[in-house]
């Protein structure tokens, strides 16, 4: 055997080296030592001075030589993990947007459409009508953006007049849930109409008459489109006429008051049974008072749906000439006289009665009403208004 040290030839049985004096450890060479079962790795030692020399003897140093597995790269795989999570984030993106746009299907939306559930209480849709009437009914929409317009075509059951008719339809700029409809033109034979309302009173002959159980003789008859009498009262006319009714100002109340609830202003209307009123405007601004007393009377309402009415201001005078200016010398106060604020710039009011719907009012109309109207829970008006749309001012009954 040979030294592990320095190489130099023993004998089998030495504890020592003879050369360099290192202890030397008896391996049993026949069952190689774990790590030699992997890989042996010979070193070739030279002796340093003072030692034996022997070159035709290997070092066995006995170390295994530990082949390592290549480690995959870090950073290919933290970027394709990040250009996964970047693709997600875009899915899910596209998705809430395309989920949060509303497509309008117009054609559709035209035929659910009841011009006349409101205003005569006729909850059918304009399909439903159409169908009773007309035959070869086509729908086609045409426009782009937030306008639309469908048009339908069809031939008249049993008289085979053709039937053209414009619905126009356009988005609500505030609320994507709701559209505004308008008719543009309607044509039935040789009659022509451009004229909206001459279109509303039209096509309510066809509702009332459906609501009735008409059939197309009796629509035919109704409407008086055989012989074209033109002193014909159309039916929905008629409808109206029936359910009429007369408003007196004599069962309305007596005091109103116009005043937002901020700042010293506000206008008070005194009306009187026969429609006459007095009111008086002030106003507060430092050492100045604008005031205005003033006196006038309404025409007879005239009625528009079931709780809204119209009357024309017949007179309305102030007591003195608007732009004077006087002193008060017991407040100390100048006081300039102004117009009579809250009936300024028209020639007619609008009545609201108690029981409309909350919805149906003007949004003119709704920001007066926060004193008297929870809008959360209320649904109906409460109580009388005199409105002024052209100042967008409502006077409420106090």
């Amino acid at each position: 055997m040979f030294c592990q040290k320095c190489g130099a030839k023993l004998e089998d049985d030495a504890c020592f080296c003879t050369a360099c004096g290192e202890k030397i450890s008896v391996v049993n060479e026949t069952e190689p030592q774990p790590a030699q079962q992997v890989s042996e790795q010979v070193q070739w030692q030279i002796p340093t001075s003072g030692q034996a020399q022997n070159f035709s003897s290997p070092v066995w140093q006995g170390q295994p030589v530990v082949q390592h597995k290549k480690k995959k790269p870090v950073i290919p795989i933290v970027i394709g993990v990040a250009i996964f999570a970047v693709l997600v984030i875009v899915a899910v993106i596209v998705c809430i947007a395309m989920s949060g746009s509303r497509q309008i299907d117009y054609i559709k939306t035209a035929q659910a459409y009841m011009p006349f559930a409101k205003s005569q209480d006729f909850p059918y849709t304009m399909e439903e009508v159409l169908d009773e009437y007309f035959e070869e009914l086509e729908w086609e929409e045409s426009g782009e953006d937030d306008e639309h317009c469908v048009d339908v075509r069809g031939k008249m059951k049993e008289t085979g007049e053709k039937l053209r008719l414009s619905i126009g339809i356009k988005e609500d700029q505030k609320d994507s849930e709701v559209c505004h409809f308008s008719f543009e033109s309607f044509k039935l034979g040789d009659e022509k109409l451009s004229d909206e309302d001459d279109i509303v009173n039209a096509l309510g002959d066809l509702f009332w008459c459906y609501d009735e159980g008409y059939d197309i003789e009796d629509l035919l008859a109704e409407m008086d489109m055989e012989n074209g009498d033109p002193e014909s009262t159309s039916a929905i006319e008629q409808a109206s006429q029936t359910t009429e009714q007369s408003l007196k100002f004599s069962d309305m109340p007596k005091e109103f008051y116009l005043s937002s609830g901020a700042g010293a202003w506000g206008t008070s209307l005194t009306l009187s049974d026969d429609g006459s009123f007095v009111g008086s405007y002030y106003d507060y601004e430092a050492d100045t008072m604008y005031l205005c007393d003033f006196s006038g009377y309404f025409g007879q309402p005239e009625q528009i749906s079931e709780y809204e009415w119209s009357a024309s201001i017949e007179s309305l005078v102030p007591s003195v000439e608007p732009g004077t200016v006087g002193y008060d010398p017991e407040y100390g106060t100048e006081q300039h006289y102004d117009e009579p604020y809250g009936l300024c710039d028209t020639d007619k009011v609008m009545i609201y009665c108690p029981g409309m719907r909350l919805d149906d009012l003007p949004e003119g109309v709704l920001i007066w009403l926060y004193y008297v109207v929870d809008m959360e829970t209320d649904t109906t008006l409460p109580c009388y208004v005199i409105y002024n749309p052209a100042e967008e001012t409502a006077f409420v009954e106090s």
